[in-house]
Parts: structure tokens; C-alpha cells; sequence
């Protein structure tokens, strides 16, 4: 190639990448955005000024602001997926336990003929709790009385009282269940003017490779404790249900296919169910312009969950809500319609019932004080208010009045954030971890449970993360 020819294409690249650049950093949005691909607020455009210059952060949060946000930047990382996939020696059971999706179509046609030998995760033995030692007060010595003093009775020690032991009610215990018992998938339905529509379909993969992990979480637990696993959908599920003349609510085979295939401490209840009945019934459950459910709508859920441990949730009346009206979210912000903009939501923040506090865990060891409800958070976000939103590595909000003596685990993606002021009411402690955000150095889901010891865990997770990503897998890997 003509040396010119190839120093006018080099030219060509530096210019364009200067050019690229300099839009970036002088004309490109400075606000961050949510990046619904990795979860997070995409690096804002940092503020040229003497000091950030003099002290170096400008150049570091430029660094982190182009790297953010440089051109075709999600074709290249799904690129590099693709190519890191195709390096790999995955067989087809891999690939169905890291996906947890295979197309309906091989596995209806593999379901006979293939072996389904998945990986399981070995599970821990269920810890004995230490018994607490046994201490013998020591009788006080009697003393001798003098000559000539009259001689006292000593006041017997009394006996140390024992607690009686608390009487819990037997667990039911379920009835065998095989997944050659269930069918190659699995459906959800809405019910609407007598009908039954598909919504979503799902493969029998999407159903019993999360069991396995789910009884390999509730192996940690004590022998009482429960595993509460609730599915959420996007609100626009309820809402579109809504729109028929005649609704008649949606039905779920997910849940009821977990909660048989699971131990007998793992309880699995529809949380679609739920929100679409009482929607139905003409309650607040979901917005209508963001994908979350209402703090009303998440009262509801965890009503139910509870049960399944043998505990209640005060009355929702008890509890102080503030009201912010009006509220967009983030689905106006996708489809900014005149009908949204003209109906907007009342955005619900449920305060706990106890006095609080909530800290961001850097380290096992390590950590800093956080606000328990961030008012900080931007009106398209609102529904960060609980804790700053999701982020990592975990958190722990607990009560500040009494010492703590009972724990929860809460698993779970941005919904089920605003059941921590709830679940104060039930629990002194809630540990709240996000795998999306799992940091090697501060320790996995079995690490955290070693630590706060909980005596129930909830696993509180968008449709969305279940059956689309790679959730189950993370989970998995962060065991």
C-alpha cells in the first residue's frame, strides 16, 4: 500500500476519534442515565474548573465519563459476550444452566431423548444452632454466728428459672414432586371477557434449574427458617389486563411448579397473581407510569409471604405513607405520551414503624451510614428513595431502639427495596444484597448468611431478571 494512501487512513481514524472526543466531552448531555442494560447511572460529564484540574479528578471522571459513553459502546460489549461465549468449551447442559433459556423448539424435541444431568450445587448442612452453656449460680456462704447472736435462717438462693421452649407449629411438609411430573413448559395467562391469552412461555429449564439454587440457599437456614420467593411483573402486565371490558386476572404455572419441586422450607408464591387480583378489585397496586408496584402492591405480596413463616404484617394503615403527586417514571420516560403526562402516578414512600438507621457495606468489616430513605433521588428515579436505590456491595437496615435479635436475608433487584421498611416491623435486622453488584473481595451470598446468621430469607425478583438475563447463573456463581 502507498505510504501516503496509508498515512491519509491513519489521519483519518485520529481525527475522527479527536472528533468523537471532543462532541463527548463539549457537546454530548452532561446529566448520567440509567443504563437499563448493566442497571446503573452512567457517568455524569465532569465540571471543568482550577481545582478539579489542580487536584487531577477532572481528568480521572473524564476517563470514566468516555468510557461510559463512547459511541456503539453496547454492540461492543454484547460483541465481546459473543466472542467470550464462543471461546468457551460449554456443552448444552452448560449453556442451559448459564442462560436458563433454550429455545422451545430444541427443547421440546431434546426433552425425551436428552439426560438432563444438570450441575447442582452441593448444599451446606443446615447449621445446629451452639447451645447456650448452662450457668449455676453459686450459693452464697452462710456465715457462723457469733457467741450470744441469735441465729438467722439464711434466705434460700431460689432455683434459676428456665425459659420454656417456644411451641412452633410443624411445617407441612409437601408431597414428592419429580419435573418429569410437570410439563415441557410452562405458561403465564391473562384472563379477560371469559378468554385465556398467553402472555409468556417459558421451558421447563427457566423452572427447575432455580429450584436447585433456591434449595441450596434454604440448607443454610436454621432448621425453622423459611425461603420466600416471589416473581414480580412489569407493571405494564397488570395495566394491559386492565384494559379489557371484563378482566379476570393472570395466572401463573411458574410459581406453583417452584414451590412443589422445592424443600419443604421454600415457599413460592405468585406475586402476578397477587397484584392482578387485587388490581381487579380496584386497588393501587402498580404505577402506571413506571415499571414498579406500589408500596400498597408490595404490602399485599409480603403479606402473603409472611404466612408461609408463620408471621404477619401490622395493618397497612399503621404505617405512615407519604404521598408525592404528581409522578412520572420511567416508562414516561421511555414513551413520553400525552396520556401518561395527563394521568400521572402517586408515588408512595412507606416510613418504618420503629426508629432506623441503614449502612453500605464496603467490606465485611467495613462500612458507612446511609440514609435509610434517600430524598435525594431524581424525580424520574423516585423509587430510589429506599436506600439510594440498587447498588452493592449489600446493606443492612436495622433498628435502632432495641438490640437486634432477629435477621432477614433480602435477595432482590430494585423491587424489593421498599418492603425493607415493612419487613422492619417483622424482623430487628434486614440484610439486603443485589447480586448484580456481587464484589469477590467482600464475600458471597453463603459468606453474608455465615455472618448475620438470618432466621427467614425472601427472594423478591422482577420476572425480567429470572427468565431474560443470566440472574440464576450470577446467583450461582456468587453461592
Amino acid at each position: 500500500m502507498n505510504r501516503r494512501v496509508l498515512t491519509v487512513i491513519v489521519l483519518f481514524f485520529v481525527l475522527a476519534a479527536l472528533g468523537v472526543g471532543g462532541y463527548l466531552v463539549l457537546l454530548a448531555p452532561k446529566e448520567g442515565v440509567l443504563s437499563d442494560r448493566e442497571n446503573r447511572m452512567l457517568a455524569e460529564r465532569p465540571a471543568v474548573s482550577a481545582q478539579t484540574l489542580l487536584d487531577g479528578s477532572y481528568a480521572s471522571n473524564l476517563e470514566t465519563y468516555l468510557l461510559d459513553r463512547f459511541p456503539l459502546r453496547d454492540v461492543c460489549i454484547d460483541a465481546a459476550n459473543v466472542l467470550k461465549k464462543a471461546g468457551s468449551f460449554a456443552t448444552w447442559e452448560d449453556y442451559a444452566r448459564v442462560m436458563g433459556v433454550v429455545a422451545d423448539s430444541q427443547l421440546i424435541e431434546n426433552a425425551q431423548t436428552v439426560k438432563m444431568d444438570l450441575p447442582m450445587v452441593t448444599p451446606r448442612p443446615t447449621r445446629t444452632p451452639t447451645p447456650v452453656p448452662t450457668v449455676t449460680p453459686t450459693p452464697e456462704p452462710t456465715a457462723t454466728p457469733r457467741a450470744g447472736e441469735p441465729t438467722l435462717n439464711p434466705t434460700p438462693t431460689p432455683e434459676p428459672t428456665i425459659a420454656p421452649e417456644p411451641t412452633r407449629t410443624p411445617r407441612p411438609t409437601k408431597e414428592p414432586a419429580s419435573w418429569e411430573d410437570y410439563p415441557t413448559l410452562f405458561r403465564s395467562y391473562t384472563v379477560a371477557e371469559g378468554e385465556r391469552m398467553v402472555n409468556t412461555t417459558y421451558s421447563l429449564f427457566n423452572v427447575y434449574l432455580p429450584c436447585l439454587l433456591y434449595d441450596a440457599y434454604a440448607s443454610l437456614l436454621p432448621e425453622d427458617g423459611t425461603l420466600m420467593i416471589t416473581y414480580l411483573p412489569d407493571s405494564r402486565r397488570i395495566t394491559s389486563m386492565l384494559s379489557y371490558k371484563d378482566p379476570g386476572g393472570i395466572i401463573s404455572e411458574y410459581e406453583p411448579a417452584v414451590h412443589a419441586l422445592t424443600a419443604d422450607n421454600v415457599a413460592a408464591i405468585s406475586g402476578t397473581e397477587i397484584l392482578s387480583e387485587y388490581a381487579v378489585a380496584g386497588e393501587y397496586v402498580v404505577y402506571r407510569s413506571d415499571h414498579h408496584w406500589t408500596a400498597r402492591g408490595a404490602y399485599l405480596v409480603l403479606q402473603r409471604m409472611l404466612a408461609f413463616a408463620g408471621k404477619s404484617l401490622p395493618p397497612y394503615e399503621s404505617y405512615e405513607v407519604e404521598k408525592e403527586y404528581p409522578f412520572l417514571g420511567l416508562i414516561y420516560r421511555d414513551e413520553p405520551t400525552a396520556q401518561l403526562k395527563n394521568n400521572p402516578d402517586t408515588f408512595e414512600i412507606v416510613h418504618p414503624q420503629y426508629p432506623a438507621r441503614a449502612w453500605l457495606y464496603t467490606a465485611m468489616d467495613e462500612r458507612e451510614e446511609m440514609p435509610l430513605l434517600d430524598y435525594s433521588a431524581p424525580d424520574l428515579y423516585r423509587y430510589y428513595v429506599y436506600l439510594g436505590g440498587p447498588s452493592g456491595p449489600f446493606k443492612v437496615a436495622e433498628r435502632t431502639d432495641i438490640e437486634p435479635q432477629s435477621t432477614c436475608f433480602l435477595l432482590c433487584d430494585s423491587f424489593g427495596l421498599c418492603t425493607v421498611p415493612m419487613l422492619l416491623s417483622v424482623y430487628d435486622r434486614v440484610v439486603v444484597y443485589d447480586p448484580r453488584y456481587y464484589e469477590p473481595e467482600v464475600g458471597a451470598v453463603s459468606d453474608l448468611i455465615d455472618l448475620f446468621a438470618p432466621d427467614d430469607m425472601f427472594i423478591i425478583i422482577s420476572e425480567r431478571e429470572v427468565f431474560e438475563t443470566d440472574f440464576i447463573g450470577v446467583c450461582n456463581e456468587q453461592f
